[in-house]
Parts: C-alpha cells; structure tokens; sequence
C-alpha cells in the first residue's frame, strides 16, 4: 500500500502497490525507490519510538525497585531493632 501524494485532491487516498495511478485522482504512482525511501524512514521512526518507550519502561522500573529497596531497609531497621529492644 501506498498514500497518494496528491493530498490536496484525494486526501493521500492508500492505493494498493500493485495500481500504478491512484483510484481516486488518477495521480502517477512514486517510483518505487521513493515509496520505499519513505517505507525505510517511518520505519526507523519506529524503532526509535520502541527505543525511547522501553528505555522510559526501564527507568520506572528502577525507580521502582528503588522504592521497594527503601521500603525493605526501613522494615529491616525496625526489625533490628525490635530484636535489640528484647535482649
């Protein structure tokens, strides 16, 4: 598939690869090293959007695991001293 370019006439109608003119305006297919410039680029926009969500992903799980690890601690000191308050 691919978006006709004359968006101002068919609104960037999605042909099928195999038409050569748009159904809807009759506008010439890109050549296929253009669609597939277009393909390479939104494809490595994804990738990065996919990079930045789990790198964002991993820092709230550290964040996490950070609070956790604080919460741990204080429970472990009351613990202790719990312990040392008995003896």
């Amino acid at each position: 598939m691919y978006n006709c370019l004359n968006v101002g006439v068919c609104g960037g109608f999605e042909n099928d690869i195999d038409n050569s003119t748009c159904v809807i305006c009759d506008a010439p297919r890109p050549p296929m090293e253009e669609l597939m410039a277009v393909f390479k680029v939104e494809l490595k926009k994804k990738a990065a959007e996919e990079k930045a969500a789990a790198a964002l992903n991993a820092d709230s799980d550290d964040e996490e695991g950070e609070a956790l690890h604080h919460i741990r601690l204080k429970k472990l000191r009351r613990d202790i001293r719990h312990i040392i308050s008995h003896d």
